[in-house]
């Protein structure tokens, strides 16, 4: 469901809570005999204490309504914000801002998302907020505004499903400083992609859809400041090796 039908169904909703609401009042004013402001002829031929009392029940009856009202409309809007969303969070396809807030409010430490093709940066904002992991497997591009959000992400981060980026969304990801960034969907990098990437401070960057480098990209990549994981390479030259291996803090297959 993408978004304008999402804000068709939100508005239709609030109409039918509105009209029930217009319903119950006229419902409310028969039962009370329509109950007012007393006019110019009651006032006279009224005592004064018992226009008192029609004054006050008038008053009180219309602060509920209007309580009621308004109780009812926010109540309508978070309804239908929220019957949308499947049980399997692997199934949400698209997400408002306040939809994902009400998602990480109620993560234990994991989020899963990979049914998630696409984001927006307020959303991408409020997904930074998860504590523990947070899965956008699904993710196949995102913009440089996007990368921003995620980068300010504190535990494990995976975005296994972008298989390209380029100079300023890695600039982006690179300022991510704390915790794991996975980016196993990478099957090749530039010279310009590893530069940036190299400037990554977290515990661990995972680079593990590359299978092979070449000497410029490994110059590259051995000055991160943080961990770096190349795991699956299975074609090393001994010049990419010899660069790599001057890295303590890079992690390579086992041979």
């Amino acid at each position: 469901m993408n978004e304008a039908e999402k804000s068709k169904r939100i508005t239709v909703g609030t109409i039918i809570i509105s009209w029930i609401l217009i319903l119950l009042y006229f419902c409310l004013g028969v039962a009370g005999g329509w109950v007012s402001k007393p006019s110019a002829f009651a006032s006279v031929i009224q005592p004064k204490k018992g226009r008192q009392r029609i004054n006050a029940a008038a008053y009180v009856r219309g602060g509920m309504m209007k309580f009621l009202i308004a109780a009812a409309l926010v109540l309508s809007s978070s309804l239908c914000l929220a019957e949308d969303l499947p049980e399997d969070t692997d199934q949400i396809k698209s997400l408002t801002a306040e939809q994902a807030a009400d998602l990480v409010s109620k993560a234990k430490g994991l989020l899963s998302l990979d049914g998630l093709t696409s984001i927006d940066k307020d959303v991408a904002q409020e997904l930074a907020k998860v504590k523990g992991s947070l899965f956008l497997n699904g993710l196949t591009s995102i913009d440089k505004d996007v990368a921003q959000e995620l980068a300010k992400f504190k535990g494990r981060l995976f975005l296994s499903g972008l298989t390209s980026i380029d100079k300023n969304v890695a600039q982006e990801l690179a300022k991510f400083e704390r915790g794991y960034l996975s980016l196993g969907g990478l099957t090749s990098i530039d010279k310009d992609v590893a530069q940036e990437l190299a400037q990554f401070k977290g515990r661990e960057l995972t680079l593990g859809g590359l299978t092979s480098i070449d000497k410029d990209v490994a110059q590259e990549l051995a000055q991160v400041k943080g961990g770096l994981s190349l795991y699956n390479l299975t074609s090393i030259d001994k010049d990419v090796l010899k660069i790599l291996k001057a890295k303590p803090g890079i992690m390579l297959p086992v041979k």
